[in-house]
């Protein structure tokens, strides 16, 4: 078992979406911007920014044409949202059975 001595763990949740939001503001885009050149709806561009759909591998592939960086690292964002989500499900569904 490993040690978490002065780990630092975060108490809240990074949206991917979030550093989606860095990047158009980075770069001076819109959502709707973005929507046109990824082939996708404002609406979908919006719904993931709010944490409310999450990236595909597709829009990860349009991401990475369009901001210059990878598809893994938009999909990487997603997968770690992803699991530290179930860990804190986890964590809270153990509170409060116990």
């Amino acid at each position: 078992m490993t040690s978490r001595t002065n780990e630092y763990v975060p108490n809240y949740l990074v949206l991917p979406g979030d550093h989606i939001g860095e990047f158009l503001e980075a770069y001076g885009m819109s959502q709707k911007e973005l929507a046109e050149r990824a082939g996708v709806t404002p609406q979908y561009v919006n719904a993931v920014i709010k944490g409310g759909a999450r990236i595909t591998p597709e829009f990860a592939r349009s991401l990475g044409m369009i901001f210059d960086y990878p598809a893994e690292m938009w999909l990487s964002f997603q997968s770690a949202y992803d699991i530290s989500f179930l860990e804190r499900k986890e964590e809270e569904e153990l509170i409060y059975t116990a």
